[in-house]
């Protein structure tokens, strides 16, 4: 029977959490296009307005997409590492 120290099970948290976190990012930043057409399309009641903001939004999605995905990648690749004592470096943590 191993013991298991209290210092021990928060690093094992942590570590599972950034890598979970970097998973599920990589896995759900595509939807981060919808999101942000969404966000921005409800910003205005114009009707030619809401449509160019839904194409702004895409644009912004893109971009989030990417940062996403490589926030996800560098979790996966840094998880048992202390980088930024495992807190996220893109917020919010999650795309939804």
């Amino acid at each position: 029977k191993t013991f298991v120290l209290p210092e021990d099970r928060d690093w094992s948290v942590k570590v599972s959490h950034k890598f979970s976190r970097g998973v599920v990012n990589v896995a759900t930043s595509p939807f981060e296009v919808p999101k942000k057409s969404y966000i921005e399309s409800t910003r205005s009641d114009v009707w030619m307005e809401t449509f160019g903001r839904l194409f702004s939004g895409a644009f912004i999605g893109l971009g989030r997409t990417v940062a996403r995905t490589g926030a996800g990648v560098f979790d996966v690749i840094t998880f048992p590492f202390p980088i930024n004592d495992y807190d996220p470096i893109l917020e919010p943590e999650y795309v939804f």
